[in-house]
């Protein structure tokens, strides 16, 4: 969300991460992906970062590269990709 603590979040989150893949809650308050991209591209400028501004379009791009991911963002964003996790068989 755009009034949130986003650079101090992604401080925290960032060195846990090998790559990251920005997306969009389905929300008006939502911080666009491709701001988010270049705010992680700020705090962290070595982490490889790829926009896909569709949550479920976001989950392809992370499993085409990796068997796992780490969603951070809003119950709105959880809310998106529950939806497409479930539409993948991965969740009932």
């Amino acid at each position: 969300m755009r009034d949130k603590d986003v650079d101090g979040i992604l401080r925290a989150l960032l060195p846990a991460c090998g790559a990251v893949v920005t997306t969009a809650a389905p929300t008006a308050r939502a911080l666009p992906a491709d701001e988010l991209a270049a705010r992680v591209s700020t705090v962290s400028p070595a982490t490889d970062v790829r926009v896909e501004p569709d949550p479920s379009a976001a989950l392809d791009a992370v499993f085409a590269h990796a068997p796992f991911a780490c969603v951070a963002g809003s119950i709105f964003l959880a809310g998106a990709v529950r939806d497409a996790l479930r539409a993948r068989a991965i969740l009932r």
